[in-house]
């Protein structure tokens, strides 16, 4: 049995610049506003990935259930 660690960090970062992008493109300050919250969001959401593929490395189960595809 294998168990998916969900997500590419690389793809939250498109994310998050295509986030910075509208923003900057936006007339709304409130527009502007929550498209950099969602870009900090989609950054925060790659370090996650990251850091937890990492722990899994380092700590996770030796029985290889953990796809590291990406990693």
């Amino acid at each position: 049995m294998r168990f998916l660690m969900p997500g590419d960090p690389k793809e939250c970062r498109e994310h998050a610049k295509q986030c910075l992008k509208l923003a900057c493109e936006t007339p709304s300050p409130l527009a502007k506003a929550q498209f950099e919250d969602l870009a900090q969001t989609w950054s925060r959401l790659a370090t996650d990935i990251e850091r937890t593929r990492a722990f899994l490395a380092h700590w996770g189960p030796s029985d290889d259930r953990w796809d590291k595809a990406g990693a």
